[in-house]
């Protein structure tokens, strides 16, 4: 069986999600060879196994349009997104020519509805392999019209969606279509972990945005006294700080950060939470009303126990109250990226 997997290139979450999955994927003998679409600037956060994996190919093909964020926006602009959209979805014929020479059996989407059209076109089985689908995404915002179309076209194609824990629920995925799997995430080398906790002073907090949401004015931290990780489009000033770690420069990986931070300040992307919920890290979730996918995200997180939701305005009182209560850790969910991975290919 040959397998493509299509991989969004809506931030860093998506392909460091799919690094797991790849990997278990691979690991399934009846998987000949495993075809990754992906824009090469994220190849480095795929797991080296994969990287250098005799069944892995790698295909550098934009994938997604996901919705939009202009520098220095933190909501989304209606407008923006619906005009980005139109001209993404009027692209799918020259994008689907780049994939008519590769030979594949089974198309895995990672939320992009292109991997789902390609799909739907050639008549192959689909497992679309996300928490969300981007058309209730652009329906929650408003938009209408001959592209969103597409988009519900496309998804409601899908042989099967595997739903992915804390889930935006689908307008386009047929109910008798969706599965619930567990989580499908990557998982920190414990040694690199021990390494950066022994090396920085605790509490140890990281602010991450997933690339997406970029500041250019620094956020003001004083009440952070142990250590501050950053990465990309973030700046921040911890005049308190003991040591402050700089990865916002290129595509840095911050798995090992992740499992050495005390606390987990960032937006509601899934790649990031899911990986800290792995760690059972607690989290601190960017509260964007009116943003489907963070509204569903936060609302299961604190459910859960997993995280509680703040107001950009008040992120330092909101991480000294979290290292007042203790930074301990959370209940967590379950990781099994072998399940996922067997029932992606049990449709084909």
């Amino acid at each position: 069986m040959r397998g493509l997997l299509h991989v969004s290139d809506h931030g860093f979450g998506h392909a460091s999600r799919c690094s797991a999955l790849a990997l278990a994927l691979l690991d399934q003998p009846k998987l000949a060879k495993l075809t990754i679409a992906v824009p090469q600037r994220y190849v480095s956060l795929f797991f080296a196994q994969v990287q250098k994996h005799p069944r892995a190919a790698f295909l550098d093909l934009g994938t997604d349009c996901g919705i939009p964020i202009r520098p220095g926006e933190l909501w989304p602009d209606p407008a923006y997104v619906d005009g980005s959209l139109t001209s993404w979805v009027n692209s799918w014929g020259i994008r689907l020519q780049e994939l008519q020479s590769i030979p594949f059996d089974l198309v895995i989407a990672d939320a992009s509805p292109l991997a789902c059209e390609l799909a739907r076109r050639r008549n192959l089985p689909c497992a679309l392999v996300s928490n969300f689908e981007w058309h209730a995404q652009f329906v929650g915002l408003g938009l209408r019209g001959p592209a969103v179309d597409a988009v519900e076209r496309a998804y409601a194609s899908v042989t099967q969606w595997l739903r992915y824990p804390l889930p935006t629920p689908s307008l386009a995925v047929p109910a008798h279509k969706t599965v619930d799997v567990p989580m499908c995430t990557r998982t920190a080398s414990p040694l690199e972990v021990e390494a950066l906790r022994s090396a920085l002073p605790y509490p140890r907090v990281l602010l991450t945005m997933g690339g997406l949401i970029r500041f250019d004015e620094p956020l003001q931290l004083p009440s952070i006294e142990g250590t501050l990780i950053i990465t990309t489009g973030m700046h921040a000033r911890a005049c308190n700080a003991s040591a402050v770690v700089d990865l916002s420069v290129g595509v840095t990986d911050a798995l090992s950060h992740v499992g050495a931070a005390d606390l987990i300040v960032t937006k509601a992307g899934w790649g990031t939470v899911a990986e800290a919920a792995s760690a059972r890290k607690p989290l601190l979730v960017l509260r964007r009303n009116g943003v489907p996918e963070d509204e569903a995200t936060l609302g299961a997180l604190e459910s859960a126990g997993l995280g509680q939701g703040f107001d950009l305005w008040d992120i330092d009182r909101a991480i000294a109250t979290a290292v007042r209560a203790g930074l301990e850790p959370t209940p967590g969910l379950h990781n099994d990226p072998t399940a996922v991975a067997r029932a992606c290919l049990a449709l084909a």
